[in-house]
């Protein structure tokens, strides 16, 4: 028995033995990630003076754009190195309905990091919240049965990658943001 699969077990053994656990582990597995776009469009059109209003669109600009490479690189990636999900390779106890599709890395824990890192100074006092959400999107993949812990830890890196590469291009990508900026601004988008 390798790690990984020992660290499946010691998670996804609590799995269908409390109702009130299990609708906790569903909801975080299917629906936690949805909170994400709550998040995006708050910080696009919560008030604020125009220059941090301005830095939060931009950085939801960046934080798209680098959700989209996050997301296209963890399907190549599925594609090229496929690995079987557990409920397919071994009989666990599975709590939600997926498809057989590759399992490595986590498409959701690949979007909340990406997320996360790239917001990282949009976020503010409250990134640690937003680290803890993920974190538990990461773990409730596991214990539904899903996704091994190194699927999670696999997505996380990755979308942390991307989350700093938003962070770091951002001053290069200002220039092609204006103007989409200012465009959304006549429409009273912006």
């Amino acid at each position: 028995m390798n790690l990984d699969w020992n660290l499946f077990l010691a998670i996804n053994q609590f799995a269908g033995h409390s109702q009130g656990l299990d609708a906790l582990g569903k909801f975080f597995a299917e629906y936690a990630f949805l909170l994400f776009a709550l998040l995006l469009v708050s910080l696009w059109f919560l008030p604020a003076p125009a220059a941090v209003r301005r830095a939060r669109e931009q950085s939801c600009i960046n934080a798209v754009g680098a959700l989209a490479g996050a997301l296209l690189s963890a399907h190549l990636i599925g594609v090229f190195f496929y690995r079987a999900r557990p409920f397919v390779a071994h009989a666990v106890t599975q709590l939600i309905p997926h498809p057989p599709d590759a399992s490595f890395p986590s498409d959701h824990t690949t979007l909340a990091f990406t997320l996360i890192v790239a917001l990282w100074f949009a976020l503010g006092r409250t990134r640690w919240f937003w680290l803890a959400w993920g974190v538990a999107i990461g773990l409730a993949r596991v214990f539904v049965g899903v996704h091994y812990p190194t699927d999670v830890l696999g997505g996380a890196l990755l979308g942390a990658a991307w989350g700093a590469l938003a962070l770091v291009a951002a001053p290069m990508v200002v220039r092609i943001e204006q103007p989409v900026l200012e465009r959304l601004a006549r429409w009273r988008l912006a």
